[in-house]
């Protein structure tokens, strides 16, 4: 089984912030949302929460979140507007700037080929670096996916979504690594500590080609059919009404068991019986 190993020199990181599991630390809204709910006066068997795939996406990889609170200064540096990360200096008692931002023009800000973070019509601002007390190293052919954590619907921030191959050095010998974020809106926040800041899921390298295939409605019954009862014992209204939530019966595969910690596993694991009987209420639902 491969193992990706988290590095830090912070034992204040290493002893509050570790690096969690996603499958162990849900959104608040997601939690409180029904499995079942009513929509404009009509019963729906089946919320959001019922979703295989939103599942999956909660359940891949680790979270990686703020140590400490983390005070973002907007401000104007060489007759621009950027962000900067704003941190005390235990020594100085200071309030100083540790990472550059990224300025707008860096996405074409001005351009007809501007990148809007948010919609067309909305200000785009700089980007800005976050200083996390971790470093990734991943076995030799495998990469990391920095995504953000979407479903914790931040106001303040999003994270760049990116690739590293960290399976090369990159970032073994240091004591940090840095996220780089966009911000929502032109004023100042703070990132409170244990804040979700960006999501990371490992992926093995390997070269895939691609084929393309016409295919008639007919081929697809067929195959369809073929595989949701390949003895022809159903009748075509039995197969139309396995079909209803049929990735989740007879297609899915859950993802909970694909990550875990290497020694005596997550207090919060997905696995435990208090968790897997939670797991269990959400699907089962016709």
């Amino acid at each position: 089984m491969p193992t990706i190993k988290f590095n830090t020199y912070h034992k204040n990181a290493f002893d509050t912030t570790k690096p969690i599991l996603t499958k162990s630390y849900k959104p608040d809204w997601w939690k409180k949302i029904p499995v079942n709910d009513i929509v404009r006066g009509n019963v729906i068997e089946g919320t959001i929460k019922t979703c295989p795939a939103m599942h999956d996406w909660l359940n891949m990889g680790w979270l990686i979140v703020a140590n400490r609170d983390i005070t973002v200064k907007h401000r104007k540096t060489h007759d621009r507007f950027g962000y900067c990360e704003a941190v005390e200096d235990l020594k100085q008692g200071k309030i100083h700037s540790t990472l550059p931002s990224h300025p707008k023009e860096q996405v074409g800000e001005g351009t007809d080929y501007q990148f809007n973070y948010h919609t067309q019509n909305e200000e785009v601002y700089d980007a800005f670096k976050v200083r996390v007390e971790w470093s990734i190293q991943l076995p030799k052919g495998y990469s990391m996916m920095y995504l953000d954590p979407f479903l914790w619907q931040n106001k303040d921030f999003k994270a760049w979504n990116g690739v590293i191959d960290s399976d090369k050095g990159f970032n073994h010998g240091h004591d940090n690594s840095n996220i780089i974020m966009y911000p929502k809106h032109g004023d100042d926040f703070v990132i409170k500590k244990g804040t979700p800041l960006v999501q990371v899921i490992p992926f093995k390298r390997e070269e895939w080609e691609s084929e393309y295939h016409l295919q008639t409605s007919w081929n697809h019954y067929e195959d369809r059919s073929s595989l949701l009862h390949p003895d022809g014992s159903l009748s075509n209204a039995e197969l139309l009404e396995r079909n209803k939530g049929s990735y989740k019966k007879d297609f899915w595969t859950p993802k909970t068991k694909l990550f875990k910690d290497a020694k005596g596993g997550c207090p919060f694991d997905h696995d435990t019986p208090e968790t897997k009987n939670e797991v269990q209420m959400e699907f089962d639902f016709k």
